[in-house]
């Protein structure tokens, strides 16, 4: 489905709607589950265990749904918002919820939300390396991601590598924790599946650069979008990057500075629903943002 956004620039895909929103684009991308009939689903069913009322489970976030949630919040602590994120999730589970569909995330303070183990990407390859943060590479900690994600990156730096043996080699930042803990400042990060990545420069530094700047190249920023979509390893879902001269990128505040990559999940295919019912469901589905953007990638 092919959608234009409100900047005028053509996206691959738009998971959902929702109105007069404007929203950090990695929660954005961590709700897509979460916006689904069958996710909504778990949630009534939950609600009527753990609470004994009487919620049609019928995965519609309606009045009474939202007004559930909003009790079972306030009975536990939480703040008191009426959305179910990754914090109200655990506790649902921790309450006696069964696992929701896909398998959600076990407990915000640590405990992986896949069965997946994660790999470490090693601190430089062919192509690539860690980003240098005032010359120190990134956290080995941030880093490690879902086995296939990891081949991909690699796969591209050596595809990147033929193209420019003598540099600069790609810039990889944040990935997930190797436990899938919540990552600040994102509300992703936590599935191994989501990368950020540095523009290039056109002055062959490997430092950071924005867009903007008179240091930026459009044209190598635009060869590693190609090298992404196109690696064989494992398809991407989504990149998220605010040049609106680069093709196969999608708007989203906060992406002057990086590029967020998206992959599939390595065992099922990404499938956009376009029922009038999941169009109905999603305008519903209203969300606060969770967290700030951090500047100075």
């Amino acid at each position: 489905m092919k959608l234009i956004n409100r900047q005028g620039n053509t996206s691959y895909h738009t998971p959902f709607y929702t109105k007069n929103r404007d929203l950090d684009s990695e929660y954005f991308l961590e709700q897509e589950v979460r916006s689904g009939l069958e996710y909504v689903r778990w949630i009534q069913s939950s609600l009527n265990k753990i609470m004994r009322l009487r919620l049609a489970v019928d995965g519609i976030i309606g009045p009474m749904t939202r007004s559930a949630i909003r009790s079972f919040q306030r009975q536990y602590g939480l703040t008191v918002d009426g959305i179910v994120g990754p914090i109200t999730e655990a506790k649902l589970i921790q309450a006696g919820a069964s696992r929701p569909p896909g398998g959600g995330s076990a407990s915000p303070g640590g405990t992986s939300p896949s069965e997946t183990t994660f790999t470490q990407l090693p601190l430089s390859g062919k192509g690539y390396m860690r980003k240098l943060n005032n010359g120190i590479p990134q956290d080995a900690g941030r880093v490690w991601g879902h086995p296939q994600v990891i081949q991909a990156l690699i796969s591209i730096g050596s595809m990147w590598y033929q193209s420019h043996p003598s540099g600069p080699r790609i810039q990889i930042g944040d990935i997930s924790f190797a436990n899938g803990a919540v990552m600040a400042p994102h509300s992703s990060h936590r599935k191994g599946l989501d990368v950020d990545l540095r523009p290039v420069r056109n002055d062959g530094g490997e430092l950071p650069v924005s867009f903007t700047d008179q240091k930026y190249s459009r044209a190598l920023t635009q060869e590693l979008v190609n090298l992404i979509r196109g690696n064989k390893v494992l398809s991407v879902r989504s990149i998220l990057f605010n040049d609106p001269n680069v093709n196969g990128v999608t708007y989203w505040s906060g992406h002057n500075d990086h590029l967020h990559v998206s992959f599939n999940t390595p065992t099922e295919a990404f499938q956009l629903n376009e029922t009038s019912e999941y169009l109905e469901l999603n305008t519903e589905w209203e969300l606060v943002l969770s967290e700030s953007l951090g500047q100075g990638y």
